[in-house]
């Protein structure tokens, strides 16, 4: 009840884009790595599946971004996309990722203890008024 803003039970924070007159042109929700209310941050990139449901499947313009330096897989998972769609009047842009960042491990390096939080594992979601 008071676990604060969310999209299909993720923690995101919410903003509302304005263009220059101050008219509402658009909405954007990033997952909020600060909560760990209702769900494990592990499954944040998951949100982007269901945004894709919600606006439908067919008609994204998707890519997968190659790793930058340092970027390497969580397990035997890298994720790292950027998808556009418009419909309806939007312009949808979504992007997913979950991989391990530069310098990130699960297992540290020096002491050899798990590092159960070295990874990136996000949503990030904008709709915009197409026009």
């Amino acid at each position: 009840m008071y676990a604060g803003t969310t999209v299909f039970e993720f923690p995101v924070v919410a903003s509302v884009l304005f263009d220059d007159a101050g008219r509402v042109r658009g909405e954007r929700a990033v997952t909020d790595p600060r909560q760990h209310v209702s769900r494990d941050r592990i499954e944040f990139w998951e949100l982007g599946n269901f945004l894709r449901q919600r606006f439908g499947e067919d008609g994204w313009q998707c890519k997968d971004l190659p790793p930058e330096e340092g970027e390497s897989p969580a397990g035997s998972t890298f994720l790292k996309n950027h998808c556009e769609k418009v419909a309806g009047g939007l312009h949808l842009v979504l992007e997913q990722r979950y991989f391990e960042k530069k310098g990130q491990h699960f297992v540290d390096p020096q002491s050899g203890k798990p590092q159960p939080d070295a990874f990136e594992s996000a949503t990030r979601f904008e709709m915009y008024d197409a026009a």
